[in-house]
């Protein structure tokens, strides 16, 4: 586990084929994007995005690697889940802009708003065939893989949008729980306010659907300087790339 940690992979986002039954391929033209740090946004950390991947498998024929963006597309995994980006140090969180949950980077010691990840890989590469790993740096390490996956990756105990002041922690499933995220039921939200508050998080999904995933913001704009918001959990599927392989 501790070598694991020193491996530092590219983290490509691919979602599902259009049938939904099976993760696209990593080598899909249109969907070779990963997830890449970006300069210091609005909430005292640094953003984050997807860009185009730069790793030697999927870039276009006759083009050099190149090699400043992709230590920028480049993590590690951390023995408790968490996901730390290779130029920064900072670590994948889940904070507030406004009423909308984004993710960027910031502390990784930072309890209120750090996230914790699992990933489940779809065997023979299809949905209905599942088989949960744990944490992602165990995946790895257990796989010794350099094209890893195709993983669902999904926040651990994601509860309500953060605030400053809380985390995943007591709300989440309890000691035991063998289940995915996805697994457990979300409660409702209620009042004057939550027409509003499911309206910002996102425009086109009903409230009910599970959103344990991390996706592109539907606004090329982003919030708050950062690109990544709360994604589909049933869409939520990656490729993790080794740098330098």
């Amino acid at each position: 586990m501790a070598a694991g940690m020193k491996v530092f992979f590219s983290i490509q986002r691919v979602g599902l084929q259009k049938d939904g039954m099976q993760p696209r391929s990593p080598l899909s033209r249109n969907h070779r994007h990963c997830l890449t740090a970006g300069p210091v946004d609005h909430l005292k950390g640094n953003a984050l995005k997807l860009m185009r991947c730069s790793d030697a498998d999927l870039t276009p024929p006759g083009e050099k690697v190149n090699r400043n963006l992709q230590d920028f597309q480049a993590f590690h995994f951390l023995n408790n889940g968490q996901i730390r980006n290779k130029i920064t140090g900072l670590c994948v969180r889940r904070i507030m802009c406004g009423l909308t949950p984004v993710y960027d980077l910031g502390p990784c010691s930072e309890e209120a708003s750090t996230t914790v990840w699992t990933v489940t890989k779809a065997v023979a590469n299809q949905v209905g065939e599942s088989q949960f790993l744990g944490y992602p740096l165990y995946a790895t390490v257990k796989e010794m893989c350099n094209m890893c996956g195709p993983y669902q990756l999904l926040q651990k105990c994601k509860d309500a949008p953060l605030s400053s002041t809380s985390g995943c922690g007591e709300q989440g499933p309890p000691v035991g729980w063998t289940k995915l995220p996805a697994s457990t039921e979300q409660a409702d939200v209620k009042g004057e306010d939550a027409g509003g508050v499911v309206q910002d998080i996102v425009d086109v999904i009903d409230e009910r659907e599970p959103m344990d995933g991390m996706a592109a913001d539907v606004d090329p704009k982003g919030h708050c300087g950062t690109q990544m918001t709360d994604g589909l959990t049933e869409e939520s599927w990656y490729y993790f790339l080794k740098v330098g392989k």
